[in-house]
Formats: structure tokens, sequence, C-alpha cells
């Protein structure tokens, strides 16, 4: 995988470039591994991004997690199926 894909899919595994706020052209987000640049407050504050098990995975994705999937990752999964 190259250094532009990994940086653009999060560590839950959705690719940031789907996000309306990675979209649009005002106030752009810079996706959830980007270090630098501009994020939402939602995404900083993400109880997956900053998950204390995550840091403890090799790969820096949510699937290498003993506990995977979690209760995060499930609420998750079911916000987008009913909103998207």
């Amino acid at each position: 995988m190259s250094g532009h894909t990994a940086s653009v899919i999060s560590p839950c595994g959705i690719n940031c470039t789907t996000c309306y706020a990675f979209q649009r052209s005002k106030n752009r987000c810079s996706g959830c591994r980007n270090q630098s640049g501009y994020k939402p407050n939602y995404c900083v504050v993400c109880k997956i991004v900053n998950c204390e098990r995550l840091a403890m995975t090799l790969s820096g994705f949510c699937h290498e997690c003993d506990q995977f999937p979690c209760a995060r990752l499930k609420q998750l999964d079911k916000r987008y199926r009913n909103k998207y």
C-alpha cells in the first residue's frame, strides 16, 4: 500500500476520501491519519482514532485488535448503515 493510500484509510477502515468533510472545499479535513492540516473537532476527539488499544497494533488498524469488532465499531457500522 502506498503512503498516500494508507494516509486516507482511517483506523476503522473507512476511506477518508468518501467523507463529506474530506471532499468539501472550505475547511477540508486532512484525514484521520494526517497529523497536520485541518480536522473537524469530531475527528480530533474520535474515540476510535484515540483508542488506547489501537496504539498497541502494529498496523494502526482496528482489525488487528483482540476486541475486534468492538462496541465502537459496531456503533459506527450501525450509524453508517442507517444514514448512508
